[in-house]
């Protein structure tokens, strides 16, 4: 847990210093279907997902609507961030992506996109 909440703060450094507000969202790739367990608020923003529909989902609502134009953008990183998830990484690995996704209303945005793995441990103790 100290390792997220050190790798959240320098991103929270970052945006200030930029003085730019962050979108972040944290997934869980042991859960089933790698669900979001943490959005910003800046997500919510950005995105126009409230936290109660987003937690617990994976982040593919974000992937546009139309599957021609989300295989014709997305298909590579969408692969790439599949793997990243599937396969056992290093401690400090990460992967960077550049997405078309969409707002709710059906905006698209692009989503400079950084998934790094980060060991948490439990309460009891230091990660597995």
């Amino acid at each position: 847990f100290t390792q997220m909440q050190s790798s959240l703060y320098k991103v929270w450094e970052v945006s200030q210093g930029c003085e730019e507000e962050v979108a972040c969202a944290i997934a869980d790739p042991r859960g089933e279907d790698c669900p979001l367990v943490y959005v910003s608020s800046m997500f919510e923003a950005l995105t126009g997902y409230d936290r109660e529909f987003s937690m617990g989902r994976n982040c593919r609502f974000l992937q546009p609507n139309e599957a021609w134009f989300n295989a014709t953008f997305n298909r590579n990183e969408c692969r790439q961030m599949k793997e990243f998830c599937a396969e056992p990484q290093p401690k400090g690995a990460r992967l960077v992506s550049l997405l078309v996704n969409e707002r709710k209303d059906g905006y698209p945005f692009l989503n400079l996109l950084v998934m790094e793995h980060i060991e948490v441990g439990t309460p009891t103790g230091p990660p597995s």
